[in-house]
């Protein structure tokens, strides 16, 4: 059954969803009545519960992470004593010595009345602590169990530094699309083939309109068929290529609308990546969208006042004056006056200028 368990702990590294169920699997395998593995900063703080059995309910854990877990002289005399070696829990607080009165009525009304439990490092400032209960109609944990934990805990502190890699690696990612997305623009990873791997809320919106670029059956396709095909023979080239940076621009027509812009990156391989490029990386701009200027920064970039502000940053994004004018309610000479105020507060002797400056120095954010 331990070989089993081992097997179930790098399943639940490599799927999260598997996570739930594995607190209740030790406890059987380990012939314990409940099991919990919570992660903590080295400090101690804060405390977060990977897993647990189901006498950790929700309302149990929130009390404990907002201010029990101070209180837990087990746990927390475990994190001051050699990680990667389990302690009974009369090791942890001998026998006469009680915990707070407040802990002792929460671990009453979880069920623990006997404990064995380690820690084990996740990563650098990250511990991970399990702990195995027994009722107060139950044996105390002996010998045997400690040997069986002590089994089990190389392969829980590998399945869990697994686990938080992938974990950083996942949210890097979505930081970093976050980001692009921010910008307006739409980013899509796909393989050699055409295969849709991941799309950034940008791409979701711009596939769904299906005009230009669109993904019918998870498959990357064009406006026509040409296209189509041109795109999938320039993915297939840019992913075989042997340079690292390599990037082509193609056009994709839509109906009635200026066509899209897109850029294909080649996806290379991390440093010490056995494998070799599978997947491209597509950047795709709508030339008819509008950027986003928030006028605000222009105010703490240039000193303008609102009213300046406004006027270049519609401008930037690509309005008249004289729509901005009219949707303002303002005469255009008062626009006129705004512009060249703005225009001598940035050092710029024409609205082109003018224009040219934001975009170079304003980062465009949704």
């Amino acid at each position: 059954m331990l070989n089993s368990l081992i097997a179930d702990l790098y399943d639940a590294a490599l799927d999260s969803a598997k996570l739930g169920a594995l607190a209740s699997n030790i406890a059987t395998t380990l012939s314990a009545e409940s099991c919990a593995i919570q992660v903590r900063d080295r400090s101690g703080v804060p405390v977060r519960f990977l897993t647990a059995t189901r006498n950790y309910a929700d309302a149990a854990i929130a009390d404990y992470i907002a201010r029990l877990f101070a209180h837990d002289e087990r746990l927390n005399r475990l994190l001051a004593k050699d990680w990667g070696n389990p302690h009974l829990g009369n090791e942890l607080l001998p026998s006469g010595e009680n915990a707070p009165g407040e802990f002792r009525d929460w671990a009453k009304r979880v069920g623990i009345a006997h404990t064995l439990a380690a820690a084990v490092p996740v990563a650098r400032g990250v511990v991970a602590i399990i702990e195995l209960h027994r009722g107060e109609t139950g044996e105390p944990f002996g010998s045997a169990n400690k040997g069986q934990l002590v089994t089990l805990l190389p392969h829980l502190r590998r399945a869990l530094q697994l686990s938080h890699r992938l974990s950083s690696s996942v949210r890097l990612t979505q930081l970093a699309f976050e980001g692009i997305d921010r910008h307006g623009t739409a980013a899509l990873v796909v393989d050699r083939e055409g295969r849709l791997l991941f799309a950034n809320i940008s791409a979701e919106g711009l596939l769904a309109t299906a005009d230009g670029i669109a993904a019918p059956e998870g498959r990357l396709a064009a406006g026509t068929p040409q296209a189509s095909a041109q795109l999938l023979s320039l993915l297939a080239e840019t992913i075989s290529s042997s340079d690292d940076r390599r990037s082509v621009t193609i056009s994709l027509p839509r109906r009635d609308r200026r066509p899209l812009s897109a850029l294909i990156c080649r996806l290379a391989p991390l440093p010490g990546d056995p494998w070799p490029a599978s997947g491209a990386l597509l950047f795709v701009r709508d030339p008819e969208e509008l950027l986003a200027i928030d006028a605000s920064h222009l105010r703490s970039l240039f000193g303008l006042t609102s009213a300046e502000a406004k006027l270049a940053a519609a401008l930037a994004s690509g309005q008249r004056l004289e729509d901005f004018a009219a949707a303002g309610k303002i005469s255009r000479l008062t626009a006129r006056t705004q512009l060249r105020d703005a225009m001598t507060k940035t050092r710029t002797n024409r609205q082109s200028e003018l224009v040219s400056l934001i975009l170079r120095t304003v980062v465009s954010l949704r």
